[in-house]
């Protein structure tokens, strides 16, 4: 094998991402579980998957979209004796953390049909289907195979499976130049793939000032009439009263996650809605800007 390097292995729910970083275990890697790393920091012993997203969405809310990234970063620290494989990563953030780091690290993405996922999951369809809906919308996983090194479509047998994992990383992928300091091997572009998700991260906040601004002289009651009465009530408490996610929850007796994974829907779809329809302003209207980004 090439020196030693990180692993970062991502991908959505039963794609087959605990199962490649426990059969590296076993050839010798050291395999680090994020969601393990985040029951030890946010202090929970709730393993069910679909019960933590609340809790992640609260600690993420709280502690910051990077705290498990930094965590780990921190136990492993700035040089690897041994190989090392990161699983189970759900945010751009955790992932920028990692890549703005001195270490030598490849990502690979993994991928299959939800069909598949389901039949191989423990969970039922309905709640399979919800981590989806909420680690998606986290932002990471709908980019993955675009700033992944390598994929992998995981719809084979598992000894195939495992037979490719171990190709690759045995070989060390052919990537970890370009993180490892050697920029002369890529041109200097080690950078591209932190600031392409830096973007990402970024994306949320150039949107709120966005849907802020059309709201603030667009036909609100039209816009509003698409979505249903809890929809329409968060939308109004954060563009038209202005209220922080902090102050939503507490009014709605929610939690700050949910909150923020709501809004977060809320946004794609009016994004949508925004690129599709023309905007029709009032007269006398001028747009509002918000003092506070919550």
């Amino acid at each position: 094998m090439t020196s030693p390097y990180l692993l970062l292995i991502i991908g959505p729910a039963a794609s087959g991402k605990t199962t490649a970083g426990q059969f590296l275990a076993g050839r010798g890697w050291i395999h680090v579980e994020a969601s393990q790393v985040f029951r030890r920091l946010a202090r929970t012993e709730c393993e069910d998957p679909v019960a933590q997203l609340d809790e992640a969405g609260d600690f993420f809310a709280r502690e910051g979209f990077n705290a498990v990234a930094r965590a780990i970063l921190s136990d492993i620290g700035q040089s690897l004796q041994d190989p090392v494989v990161l699983t189970g990563l759900r945010t751009p953030e955790e992932v920028v953390t990692v890549l703005r780091s001195s270490l030598p690290i490849g990502i690979l993405a993994l991928d299959a049909k939800f069909t598949i996922r389901a039949k191989r999951s423990p969970e039922s369809k309905r709640a399979l289907s919800r981590r989806d809906e909420v680690e998606f919308s986290w932002g990471l996983l709908p980019k993955a195979k675009g700033i992944a090194d390598r994929v992998i479509v995981n719809e084979l047998s598992q000894r195939s499976f495992r037979g490719r994992v171990e190709e690759l990383a045995e070989t060390g992928m052919a990537f970890v130049k370009r993180r490892g300091g050697d920029a002369s091997a890529t041109g200097g572009d080690q950078l591209q793939k932190p600031e392409a998700l830096e973007a990402l991260v970024n994306r949320s906040t150039a949107l709120d000032a966005q849907i802020t601004e059309t709201l603030g002289s667009a036909d609100l009651h039209a816009a509003l009439a698409t979505l249903d009465e809890s929809d329409r009530m968060l939308l109004r408490l954060r563009y038209v009263e202005d209220l922080t996610q902090q102050a939503i929850a507490r009014r709605l007796g929610l939690s700050d996650g949910t909150v923020k994974v709501r809004l977060h829907r809320l946004r794609q779809k009016l994004k949508q809605v925004m690129n599709e329809e023309p905007v029709r302003h009032r007269p006398g209207r001028r747009p509002t800007s918000r003092a506070s980004s919550g």
